[in-house]
């Protein structure tokens, strides 16, 4: 209970002193016409004009830089100002001053009277900051820390970032304080605003700790920030306490330098921290992070810190630059609140598009009003670089906002109207059912009528070779159109759109040198296609293409199946191939299945025993049981692992064949009782995995004959590339076999197995051998499969 109390009184005192802060800042502000007049003093008594806020009107009468300024309210100048009153090396007029006697260029001397409603001749600039921005900024980034405050009080990271929210507001809202000279308006500006930099990247320094990251070195952040007080605690008593420089705009230079070193401090790192992380799981939120920073405060420091050094000493745009800060509380609050993060790649990818875009028409709209209004020398004023990247930011903006306004109400406000992506997700949806050409056929019939109300529809076969269409269509404009495929088409691709006279022609697929295709004539109205249309006849097209594809793949295995059943004739290598394949699949399942359960679970047993017997006592009788129970869980962990080698070829795809041959050959050499040599000369040829999975299954069962039955004392084994072909020798000088009895027996023995996966790869196997005298075997297999197995691309490889 006391905590609480404490809690809210920190609480309702820091919102005492916030609000104490805004009712100064407040009066000092609002209550009388802002500095707008800025004197130097030239050969020690003549004080002139030297900066006129561009558009002010606040005095009856014009003033204009380079006029002498003689009397304040009836009291001569250089009676009015004192040392004192120098600040930043000029002179500003109070802002009680009611009357002014200056002394025009051309020696005419006139009275300029400040006005009632001083309100109206404000730029229009600064009167958006005093009386729009100013309120708007303090009152967002007061809600902003009030919603942390309440919602996410215990976590640090959020009670920094409330911090910079309240640094922030506070310092739009007392920028005009400061620009009148006021003493708490210049501390806000120039003490806490530069101190800014640095806490962000603490607050960097807390948020990435969950992610155990670091931003930046906490000795490095603290030495940053001391510099950084002392700098602006200096220039800020250099202007209002204790003149130590008297340099014409060493103040805010000092400031402002202050603050554009620790905004490159935080965007250097920024980046590097996502080029270091752009591989694994953080570079979307450092992405994020870059983004923002640089959508809110390079505009800010370009527009405000480095180009009045470039134009004549003015700001350029303060209220326009000012507007991208609202990006920082937005943005901040979704990263604190959001478990995920968005899409960041998509909104640059996007953003950039329609940058790219509105480039052009900005400089087109920018010249034409440059062309048209006088806006004097450029590079004096800028006024043409700022309109120009208003007008670029504000076209991307509509084109973005358009495309988010068309997605989200494309359907309720264009429902009528033609919508190729609402079709195209109810066309995808629907083929997943779609098991007959017929089905397929009505499906993308009902989207063309539906799409395409104007236009008719027929589906027919065309044999280009034959010049035959059928069935013969059924309407005069198809029957034309059936003419002029035969008469004037050499060619048809699947997927692809034809363009006829009558219409347009939809290649959907083909079967045995027979096109499948639909014909949907022009439209009844005579017009074109518009791009929309034509778009979206191209994808519909592509999605019926592939089912069609696939569906006529299924009945040519389906009647390949049916002719070797009913001929009785030798599995075809495709399909030899594709049972491999499968056996593979199987093979690998089963090899993970053990590797996970069966022998973890060993091993953990293994374990548990090792250490009840170290922990516990026992008789040596049992001792002795436990060490044979122990050795036979390691027979049987050594024989799970021996078992899983065997089933599932380790590194087959990155090593190579030839390295895993040797990691075979060395494996092998631990248990049998022969030499094994390996020959593998240098391969240029790119291997299928079927191919080196073949090979290597073969030279598993010619080893495991050889251990069995050949009781030899070395195996020899050969690889070498011979221009389209693989060749592949194994011998070994072992007993033999009758080659007679051997040719009428090898469906009994294993070596039938190498025999039909030499025939599955479409290779040739010769065997030599007698008894005695040993057992060579010749291979010869094809690099690249020949196309016969129409299949083969639907043949799964576990990988």
């Amino acid at each position: 209970m006391f905590k609480r109390i404490e809690t809210n009184v920190k609480l309702y005192a820091v919102i005492i002193g916030l609000l104490s802060i805004v009712v100064y800042l407040t009066c000092a502000s609002y209550f009388a016409p802002p500095r707008t007049i800025t004197l130097d003093r030239i050969d020690g008594q003549h004080y002139v004009v030297h900066y006129v806020l561009s558009d002010t009107a606040v005095y009856d009468a014009p003033i204009e830089k380079g006029d002498k300024l003689l009397k304040l309210d009836g009291i001569p100048v250089h009676e009015y100002y004192s040392e004192q009153d120098r600040m930043d090396g000029y002179y500003n007029i109070p802002r009680t001053v009611q009357e002014l006697t200056i002394q025009k260029q051309d020696e005419q001397v006139q009275t300029a009277l400040l006005k009632e409603n001083w309100r109206e001749g404000l730029p229009q600039d600064l009167f958006i900051v005093l009386f729009i921005l100013s309120p708007i900024f303090l009152i967002l980034f007061s809600y902003m820390s009030y919603y942390l405050w309440k919602n996410k009080r215990d976590q640090p990271d959020a009670r920094i970032l409330i911090v910079c929210f309240l640094i922030i507001g506070i310092s739009f809202y007392g920028n005009v304080a400061s620009y009148n000279m006021d003493v708490v308006g210049g501390a806000i500006i120039m003490i806490a605003l530069p101190a800014l930099p640095y806490i962000f990247m603490h607050f960097m320094n807390v948020f990435l700790e969950k992610f155990y990251l670091s931003f930046i070195s906490k000795k490095v952040l603290a030495f940053l920030f001391v510099i950084d007080v002392i700098i602006s605690v200096f220039a800020w008593s250099n202007r209002y306490v204790f003149t130590f420089i008297d340099i014409k705009g060493a103040n805010p230079l000092l400031i402002k330098g202050t603050l554009a070193v620790g905004y490159g401090i935080c965007l250097f790192r920024l980046i590097q921290l996502f080029l270091r992380h752009r591989r694994d799981s953080s570079p979307p939120l450092f992405k994020i992070f870059l983004i923002v920073h640089i959508v809110a405060f390079t505009p800010f420091i370009v527009l405000n810190v480095i180009m009045p050094y470039f134009f004549n000493g003015e700001d350029t745009n303060v209220p326009f630059s000012t507007l991208f800060l609202f990006s920082l509380p937005i943005s901040y609050m979704y990263l604190i609140s959001s478990k995920q993060l968005f899409d960041i790649d998509f909104i640059v990818n996007r953003f950039r598009k329609f940058l790219v875009v509105a480039f052009l028409p900005a400089v087109i709209i920018v010249s034409v009003i440059a062309t048209v209004v006088d806006f004097g020398f450029v590079l004096v004023t800028g006024k043409l670089v700022k309109l120009f990247l208003v007008m670029l930011l504000s076209i991307t903006l509509l084109l973005y906002g358009n495309e988010i306004l068309q997605n989200q109400f494309r359907s309720r406000l264009f429902s009528k109207s033609f919508n190729g992506q609402d079709s195209l997700e109810r066309f995808s949806r629907q083929l997943s059912g779609v098991m007959k050409h017929a089905e397929l056929e009505r499906i993308l019939g009902q989207e063309l009528t539906e799409m395409l109300p104007l236009c008719s529809y027929q589906f027919f076969d065309v044999n280009l070779a034959a010049k035959q269409v059928t069935p013969l269509p059924n309407t005069v404009m198809a029957r034309h159109a059936s003419k002029s495929i035969l008469n004037e088409v050499s060619e048809l691709r699947i997927a692809e759109l034809v363009q006829l006279p009558d219409g347009v022609l939809l290649v959907l697929g083909c079967f045995k040198h027979t096109y499948r295709v639909g014909w949907l004539s022009n439209k009844s109205n005579h017009t074109q296609f518009n791009p929309d249309e034509w778009k979206w006849l191209q994808t519909i097209t592509r999605y019926a293409s592939l089912v069609y594809e696939n569906l006529y793949s299924v009945e040519r295995m389906v009647e390949d199946l049916q002719d070797q059943l009913n001929n009785r004739k030798l599995t075809s290598p495709w399909m030899s191939r594709l049972l491999f394949c499968l056996s593979e699949n199987e093979r690998q399942k089963l090899a993970s299945d053990l590797h996970d359960a069966a022998l973890q679970d060993q091993i953990i047993w293994y374990r548990k025993l090792e250490t009840s017997m170290m922990d516990y006592p026992m008789s040596p009788e049992l001792k002795c049981e436990l060490l044979e129970i122990k050795e036979g869980l390691l027979d049987v962990i050594h024989q799970i692992r021996e078992t899983c080698q065997e089933l599932r070829p380790q590194l087959l795809k990155e090593m190579g064949l030839a390295e895993s041959l040797r990691h075979l050959i060395e494996h092998e050499l631990l248990r049998v009782n022969f030499s094994i040599e390996l020959l593998a000369f240098p391969m240029n040829a790119t291997l299928s995995n079927e191919l080196m999975t073949g090979v290597y299954r073969i030279v598993q069962e010619l080893l495991r004959n050889t251990d069995k039955h050949a009781q030899a004392d070395c195996a020899i084994i050969e690889l070498r590339q011979s221009d389209e072909y693989i060749l592949f020798r194994y011998t070994d000088n072992g007993i033999g076999m009758d080659e007679v009895a051997w040719k009428h027996n090898r469906m009994h023995m294993g070596l039938s197995s190498i025999y039909e996966r030499v025939r599955s790869l479409e290779g040739e196997i010769k065997i030599v051998t007698s008894i005695g005298g040993g057992f060579d075997v010749h291979i010869r297999l094809p690099i690249k499969l020949s196309e016969q197995g129409q299949y083969s691309s639907y043949i799964y490889m576990v990988e």
